[in-house]
């Protein structure tokens, strides 16, 4: 039984689940429940465990989201000290601290924690799930006094090896036919690495295991086919003949000039036998499938036989590429597996993938040093958890018990990083182990007719959400605030959903070409017109900056961009990367990789000494430049450092640069010190992936100095500072956790069931590669976190949203939401939707 979450009836002790919907202040809980545990000792003075602030442990999964949860945590601290000592009334927190206040028995007690935990912030405890997982481990190796392992972060030279390794072992001694196969998909090392980079790592399972012997036997039943086919090709005319009689086939599609041309194309294969020729999309036009009981056994005996032939054929050709990409993931990720631990290395899928490991051991005492240092646990956005995560918190809480507390906030329809290896079954697996289950029931951020129409949509179905009882839609309320929000045009209240409905053209570029267009026009219409958003205190005339248009990939974000250049209407696609380049730490690594670039230069040894991470002054250089013994272990360092800059990369190098020069320990007397070693982690990561760019360290120092002098001509993709004004463009995934005041979904209309090679094996939960779609596309898990994809672009708008609507694409999430009758059109339903919905609108752009 789920109940409203309110702070002062929430326990203290125990497994508890929150579900915080789109926009219902789960930060705002996160940290208010964080203060109550804070002031267990205040409340519960007879408890004899003294909670103190480093006890209480807040995993995040972005660096973004800990830096913001210090920064609320701090503010929250501070109105909370001045609430009890009654100096202030007015904070946003104020209610829920009063509500904590009437509950404490102690103020005297509760002030001084609060001084307390100011003054010692820096031992707060936010982690990423894989910066805990970094601090276990070394905090491991320190009790079990073992070498801890380097922490690599780009592992595509380690993967190059051991793909050359496999192609060496096994390419090089195929027979010729599976070489032709073979080259015909990857004709080098690299290709093979491009197409199975992700599969690699531990994080995604296979699930079988085919031996070279058993693909060559694969082979010898597909040149069987090929020879059947061959025979029965004798017969095209009557086959051609036959498929022009059939009731219902498809004459402008069958007609004589393309028959033609794919005859030539079965000819050229069957003539030749060779795999490059053999052109797939031709020969299924002819399978048995693709004509859907059209042909008879009795009427059509030899296109009955050539289109069986055909179905085998394909089918058995999808096998030997699926077997062979097998074969290679798993191969190549044994030699990789091996690698890292000749090497002594570590990877970020791995650090979690060992962490769990650990806790899953008998090795009860080590793992006992942890919990005891965290009895009190709350993890954030826990739908994007997986199996491994959720058992080492959960272990950590069984023993940390009885005085333990671990509290999951998420929401299940916004579970959208499957890609990432989130699973939305730990979620629901969770729920068992939970003592009770809350849910936030009102809604901060949109306007009061906005939260209206976004329950009417996902209402109209029993399971909106396509997965049962285990996601259901609870209808939100609205706050005060929202009540307030409203947005008008020509000072009437504007409508909040609109849906613009567009032609499907015969090509898919050309639909989202012509929906791109009439999005644009309605973006001229808004601002053209006397547009305005009132927040409750200001009233305010819409601009650029106030539009977002949110789709699904990086290169819809640059169609988008291309076509509203064209258009003249400015825009930017937004990341949420800052401009590395506005950091004072930038000259930091600078220093670092001039003296890495040359070690033997005293100036830059001097100006590398000099840096933010030594606090060495120039006046006591001398005497520590003197010192041979000194310089040359300064120099062996670097030296090091520039071997793992080499093979590693630059972000792999900071992590060691940090840990082994202490760089904690030297700023130890900085405040934000917790600050600083993130930055320059984030700045080394964002920068990580441009460095793998250059192939000369000299080249690259450059381009940072040129970056620090023009910061400006950074690409969009790495400037998380907007324009003054320009319309915003941003994928789904990246949107997450913010909020915009109108929001724009061309192609929310679109779903592509073949968008990737690696599918979701629904009876053995596990990926595995080219798997055809389940007919049932409402069992595939990649449709229903496309649902969820839906929920959390439309719930990022304030005041309004626009969703673009294009019949013919049945599979879409859009359709399986609104279109509950099958015997309409997505464009028909949409219209009837709105005539009994004072919150939509239709705007028909169809001819």
């Amino acid at each position: 039984m789920k109940s409203i979450f309110k702070i002062e009836d929430f326990p203290l002790n125990g497994q508890f689940l929150i579900e915080a919907s789109a926009g219902s202040g789960k930060t705002f809980t996160l940290i208010i429940i964080f203060l109550k545990v804070l002031l267990k000792n205040a409340i519960h003075p007879s408890i004899s465990t003294k909670v103190k602030l480093d006890d209480i442990l807040i995993v995040t999964f972005t660096n973004l989201a800990a830096s913001e949860l210090s920064e609320r945590i701090v503010e929250l601290l501070i109105d909370a000290k001045l609430i009890f000592e009654e100096k202030i009334t007015e904070s946003k927190y104020f209610v829920p601290i009063n509500s904590i206040r009437n509950q404490v028995v102690d103020t005297k007690l509760a002030i001084t924690i609060l001084n307390s935990s100011i003054k010692n912030i820096d031992k707060l405890s936010i982690y990423t799930i894989h910066g805990f997982c970094h601090k276990f481990l070394y905090d491991i190796d320190e009790v079990l006094q073992t070498n801890p392992m380097d922490l690599i972060s780009n592992t595509y030279n380690l993967k190059k090896r051991s793909v050359s390794i496999f192609w060496k072992k096994y390419y090089l001694k195929a027979d010729s036919q599976l070489l032709e196969i073979i080259s015909s998909l990857w004709s080098t090392p690299t290709q093979l690495l491009n197409k199975i980079d992700k599969l690699i790592d531990n994080s995604i399972p296979i699930t079988e295991y085919y031996k070279i012997e058993k693909i060559e036997e694969n082979l010898s039943y597909f040149n069987s086919k090929i020879y059947l086919i061959r025979e029965l090709w004798t017969h095209k005319e009557e086959i051609f003949d036959e498929i022009f009689n059939l009731p219902c086939i498809n004459k402008r599609k069958y007609n004589r000039r393309n028959m033609r041309v794919w005859q030539n194309k079965i000819d050229l294969f069957l003539n030749s036998s060779e795999f490059q020729n053999f052109d797939k999309e031709v020969f299924v036009k002819f399978s048995l499938s693709n004509f859907q009981d059209q042909i008879n056994s009795n009427e059509n005996k030899i296109l009955y036989q050539f289109s069986s032939a055909i179905d085998n054929l394909v089918f058995k050709s999808n096998q030997i590429i699926d077997m062979l990409v097998n074969h290679a993931v798993n191969e190549t990720k044994n030699s990789f597996n091996i690698l890292k631990e000749k090497l002594n290395l570590i990877t970020y899928d791995d650090l979690i993938k060992r962490t769990s490991e650990i806790f899953n051991s008998d090795d009860r005492y080590v793992i006992k040093e942890t919990s005891n240092k965290f009895p009190y646990v709350l993890i954030d956005e826990f739908q994007d958890t997986d199996q491994n995560q959720y058992d080492i918190f959960n272990i950590n809480y069984e023993l940390a018990k009885p005085e333990s507390l671990l509290c999951l906030i998420g929401d299940p329809k916004q579970s959208i990083y499957s890609f990432r290896g989130a699973d939305i079954d730990v979620y629901h697996a969770a729920i068992k182990n939970v003592n009770q289950i809350f849910y936030l029931d009102c809604s901060f951020r949109s306007s009061e007719k906005f939260i209206e129409g976004i329950n009417s949509i996902f209402s109209l179905r029993e399971d909106p959400f396509c997965i049962g009882n285990r996601i259901t839609y609870q209808s939100l309320l609205p706050s005060p605030i929202s009540k307030v929000k409203t947005w008008f045009v020509n000072n009437k209240e504007n409508k909040t959903i609109k849906f613009l409905i567009s032609n499907k053209m015969s090509k898919k570029h050309e639909t989202f070409e012509k929906i791109i267009k009439e999005t644009a026009n309605e973006i001229y219409k808004i601002l053209d017109s006397n547009v305005s958003l009132y927040d409750g205190n200001n009233k305010k005339h819409v601009q650029k900056k106030d539009i977002t248009i949110l789709v699904r990939t990086n290169d819809e974000c640059l169609l988008v961009k291309k076509k509203l250049k064209q258009l003249e209407i400015e825009s930017e696609i937004v990341s949420n990367k800052k401009n590395v380049f506005e950091s004072h730490l930038i000259i930091n690594i600078i220093y670092l990789l001039e003296l890495i670039d040359d070690p033997s230069n005293l100036q830059k040894l001097s100006s590398f000494l000099c840096c933010d991470f030594f606090a060495n002054k120039p006046s006591d250089l001398n005497s520590l430049l003197e010192e041979e013994k000194t310089i040359e272990a300064i120099r062996a360092s670097i030296y090091e450092y520039r071997k793992i800059i080499i093979n590693d990369g630059l972000f792999a190098m900071i992590l060691i640069f940090i840990e082994r020069e202490r760089i904690y320990e030297h700023l130890q007397s900085d405040k934000d010190r917790n600050r600083l070693i993130d930055d320059f982690l984030y700045i080394s990561e964002t920068l990580n992936e441009e460095f793998n760019n250059f192939y000369h360290l000299k080249s690259f120092i450059r381009w940072l100095c040129e970056g620090i002098i023009s910061p400006e001509s950074m690409s969009p993709q790495e400037t998380h500072e907007s324009s003054e004004d320009a319309i915003k463009i941003s994928t789904i995934h990246n949107s997450k956790g913010l909020e915009y005041s109108i929001v724009f979904l061309p192609f929310i209309f679109y779903f592509n069931i073949k968008k990737s090679s690696i599918d979701y094996d629904i009876k053995n939960k596990r990926y595995c590669l080219s798997k055809k779609l389940d007919k049932e596309i409402l069992k595939n898990p990649l449709f229903k976190e496309e649902i969820r994809l839906l929920y959390v672009a439309i719930t990022r708008a304030i005041y309004g949203c626009y969703l673009g609507v294009v019949d013919g694409y049945n599979y879409s999430p859009l359709n399986y939401i609104i279109n509950c009758d099958t015997n309409k059109t997505l464009s028909d339903e949409v219209k009837c939707l709105c005539n009994l919905n004072e919150n939509f609108e239709v705007i028909d752009k169809t001819y």
